[in-house]
């Protein structure tokens, strides 16, 4: 999908942009399954600012399963030593 410039102004979320999608720093220690998780003015990976961006227009992304996938190659790798 392409966007022409002029079109732009039609992408502002409910109640218009906060100040953290201009200002909140790249830090990828800030990721969703963080602990504890600061504040989105305070930094975010990528993965987190977009799902935050997502979230002004009222999209959620469903929970991520990454660690459950993980524990299942674990599972499957792991040899048995009985």
């Amino acid at each position: 999908m392409t966007i022409a410039l002029s079109q732009l102004a039609d992408c502002t979320p409910p109640g218009d942009w906060p100040q953290w999608v201009i200002t909140a720093p790249y830090d990828d220690r800030c990721h969703p399954q963080a602990t504890p998780l600061p504040a989105l003015e305070e930094g975010a990976n990528c993965q987190r600012f977009a799902y935050a961006v997502l979230g002004l227009f009222g999209l959620a992304v469903p929970p991520d399963r990454i660690e459950s996938t993980t524990q299942r190659r674990t599972q499957r790798l792991t040899p048995s030593l009985t």
